[in-house]
């Protein structure tokens, strides 16, 4: 038997599940709002138009074309992982997803199967064996090998510390505290990212700062924002024309309080469509 001659530069992966829809809203803002996922792009694709959708690290394309049978197809279900089974089933149960059977426990993992748009069969399922699986998710219970570099806090410049730092946790709603390690007032973004406001009397140079939220915290900070009466802006350097940036294939927005510094928030990522 010949050997198959392979290439040591080739790179093979499963990119995404492609599934047909009868309603492509449906069938997106299903994916939407039980699993968070997020637009990558909306365009004709072989002349059909088709929606590119990231769930965590794997993508699914809807295609707007009715399915050429009751279900399946040439696929049998589309598999989705979680570290949180029990959690992930109650919120897709507040929002309105019936399920017809229980969550069944095996050895190595426990799932659920339940029915998505157009009867798609979809697993739902929580695994016991990370290395198992070669899941690489960054979730607590089933972690893959990860690069240990996080970001862990910046420091900003101010005209006065503990009044902007104030104003910027007020507009994003987390916390923040008048004093913290050495000589800051620090806002705390999430449990790894802290922004350190200083006193600065000096000139200090304009920085960017971008949030990444989800879009019931993109509703919540903007309002904030028009009833602080802070002017934004749909483009980095543009004129305040109090719009929102859909562009990008989703939306963001760009304000200048406190202290000059150009801040920023969006709800999908344009730094990183590709990953």
């Amino acid at each position: 038997m010949v050997e198959p001659t392979i290439r040591s530069i080739m790179r093979v992966s499963l990119d995404h599940i492609h599934i047909f829809s009868t309603n492509l809203s449906v069938t997106v803002g299903f994916f939407q709002k039980m699993f968070d996922a997020t637009l990558v792009w909306d365009e004709d694709a072989a002349g059909v138009r088709t929606v590119r959708l990231r769930l965590g690290n794997a993508f699914v394309q809807v295609y707007e074309q009715p399915p050429k049978a009751k279900r399946g197809g040439a696929m049998h279900h589309l598999g989705i992982e979680t570290d949180d089974l029990d959690e992930l089933v109650a919120r897709m149960k507040a929002n309105g997803h019936e399920f017809r059977n229980a969550i069944r426990e095996q050895p190595k993992f426990r799932y659920v199967m339940t029915a998505g748009p157009d009867d798609l069969l979809i697993e739902l399922f929580q695994c016991h064996e990370p290395q198992r699986w070669q899941l690489n998710t960054g979730s607590k219970n089933c972690k893959g090998p990860q690069v240990a570099v996080e970001l862990d806090h910046v420091i900003v410049s101010a005209r006065d510390q503990r009044i902007s730092a104030r104003r910027l946790a007020e507009l994003l709603g987390v916390r923040w505290a008048e004093t913290g390690a050495g000589p800051f007032s620090p806002v705390y973004v999430n449990d790894a990212l802290t922004l350190d406001f200083i006193d600065d009397e000096g000139p200090f140079p304009i920085q960017h700062f971008c949030f990444r939220v989800d879009e019931e915290a993109f509703d919540s900070i903007l309002q904030r924002i028009k009833e602080a009466g802070i002017k934004y802006r749909s483009t980095v350097r543009g004129a305040e024309d109090m719009q929102i940036n859909t562009q990008y294939g989703g939306r963001m927005v760009y304000w200048n309080e406190p202290d000059g510094h150009q801040w920023e928030m969006l709800t999908v990522s344009y730094a990183r469509r590709a990953m």
